[in-house]
């Protein structure tokens, strides 16, 4: 406790650049905690861009789907079968006046309907959409069933965001990269500080590694509170957050040999 106490004194006398390591510290944390759930977010968020085709039909709503469902989605090509909502059937019969005409959408209002959405296999032929297309009116009904155009996601916005996807794919890189840049030039100013605390403590208080000391009770401090709040607001850690503390503390050491006392006047 009397290290840390001391290494907070520092922090305290010195608001900007103990501000900057704190930051740093707990951002490094941030970081390695979420370093691999970052990654599979953007690529999630990407990959959810990449879709077939599919089209919809409008069935009679006294029909019992279940059966239906279950034959159209062990079709080959069908990927999935999903029944829309009533908000959705109707935005999805106002789509159909431009292929139908505004009498036959304003006919079909009337009625109560049902709207099966049908996705398909990417890349899936047109004659395959035919052959799909002619099994739900024999097993439905021709008379009973209205069914739409196939149609295809946009995939131009992930085409001109291709780079930017890219980029953002390493957005846990560039975080490491830049918050230990950070902490590296913070913690360097730190140690000549503390090099100059160590020196008139072991001189007047015959204490030994005074400095290794300090910095591992205060930075193990930051760590371990970050760690913990870190776990408790958002859940799992990442196993790359021990891999980036080995890492701080193995710097720490090595920079703490390396800055000498005379270099801070001790």
């Amino acid at each position: 406790m009397f290290y840390l106490v001391e290494f907070l004194k520092i922090m305290k006398t010195h608001i900007v650049l103990s501000s900057l390591f704190l930051v740093s510290t707990l951002g490094l944390v941030l970081v390695g905690s979420q370093y691999n759930t970052v990654y599979s977010r953007v690529l999630s968020k990407n990959s959810k861009e990449i879709s077939g085709p599919y089209f919809s039909a409008l069935i009679d709503k006294k029909m019992q789907l279940d059966g239906v469902i279950r034959r159209v989605q062990n079709l080959p090509g069908v990927v999935k079968v999903e029944v829309s909502s009533e908000k959705q059937l109707k935005s999805e019969v106002q789509k159909l006046q431009s292929t139908f005409g505004h009498e036959f959408v304003n006919n079909l209002t009337t009625l109560n309907m049902k709207n099966m959405k049908i996705l398909l296999d990417v890349g899936i032929k047109d004659r395959s959409f035919t052959l799909i297309k002619e099994y739900i009116e024999r097993l439905v009904g021709k008379k009973e069933v209205t069914i739409g155009a196939l149609k295809y996601p946009e995939t131009n916005k992930r085409k001109t965001n291709k780079e930017l996807d890219s980029i953002l794919s390493y957005l846990n890189v560039y975080g490491l990269i830049i918050l230990g840049a950070l902490w590296l030039i913070s913690f360097i100013l730190m140690v000549k500080l503390i090099h100059s605390k160590a020196f008139i403590i072991e001189k007047f208080q015959r204490r030994t590694l005074v400095a290794f000391k300090m910095v591992y009770s205060g930075l193990g401090t930051i760590i371990v509170l970050g760690t913990l709040g870190h776990y408790f607001l958002l859940g799992d850690i990442d196993y790359v957050l021990s891999l980036v503390v080995l890492g701080m503390l193995a710097v720490s050491a090595i920079l703490i040999k390396m800055i000498p006392k005379k270099f801070v006047g001790a």
